[in-house]
């Protein structure tokens, strides 16, 4: 379920058994969404980080005429607002572009993740 995951930060570097363990542990539901339904709102203070399994996402920020400007894609292996366990409040919007499968990070075992094992953060 997250060799996505594993292939994105292998990448960049190695991961332990331990490490792939660590974080396969912090994965708690999964959810769908269907094209254009949004994954993340604007303004939300989301308790988890959200991990694309399946699809194609973008992030984007709402226009003052209403429309929207998209900023990135976002691939499976992707967290689309691990960023949001730092700043609280997310300042953007996430939508599935086509049907999304996702998968739920709780932010209280991020950061427990983040004192165990700092070679992943």
């Amino acid at each position: 379920m997250l060799e996505s995951l594993f292939l994105n930060l292998g990448q960049h570097d190695s991961l332990s058994d331990d490490e792939q363990s660590l974080l396969g542990n912090l994965m708690a539901g999964e959810r769908s969404f269907a094209a254009g339904q949004d994954i993340v709102a604007s303004g939300s203070r989301p308790a988890y980080s959200t991990l694309i399994l399946d699809g194609l996402a973008a992030r984007y920020k709402v226009l003052a005429d209403g429309g929207r400007q998209f900023t990135s894609l976002q691939v499976p292996g992707d967290f689309v607002d691990l960023y949001a366990f730092l700043l609280k409040t997310m300042d953007h919007g996430v939508i599935a572009l086509s049907p999304c499968r996702v998968i739920l990070a709780d932010h209280s075992k991020l950061r427990s993740i983040t004192e165990r094992a700092p070679h992943l953060t």
